[in-house]
């Protein structure tokens, strides 16, 4: 397995468990272009993938934010963006790809997969919650 195989796999799980991931009150899950899960609902969220070399990302913000400033809405009071980031490296052993986060946590690409598709929930609610103020 290369590298760009584990990243394209783990993207691929990602968007397979995202379209069977039921829609609940915060909206619906959707897939979009080769490297971005959006959650829909009153506010847009997404979990942007990026690969760079020798680390990866995952970037949670305002869908379109990385577009320009007329596409984010600032947090009332602040007028700053509300983002988190993972990063990871990538370690292939006896064939898996393992993902090992900057806090110590090795992950395999299914459990990574999961837990991105509950961040993305999670920061929705991160959001919404900064937005009614």
């Amino acid at each position: 397995m290369t590298p760009k195989q584990a990243w394209d796999d783990l993207l691929e799980l990602v968007r397979q468990a995202a379209s069977v991931t039921p829609q609940d009150d915060r909206g619906r899950f959707q897939w979009m272009s080769s490297n971005r899960l959006i959650l829909i609902g009153r506010y847009q969220v997404q979990a942007r993938f990026v690969a760079e070399p020798n680390k990866y990302a995952v970037f949670f913000g305002r869908f379109g934010e990385e577009i320009g400033d007329q596409n984010f809405e600032q947090i009332p009071g602040t007028g700053e963006r509300h983002q988190k980031v993972w990063t990871a490296e990538l370690e292939i052993s006896g064939g898996e790809a393992f993902w090992r986060f900057s806090d110590g946590t090795t992950l395999k690409s299914e459990v990574f997969g999961q837990r991105a598709i509950a961040k993305l929930r999670e920061f929705y609610d991160e959001y919404a919650n900064l937005m009614r103020y």
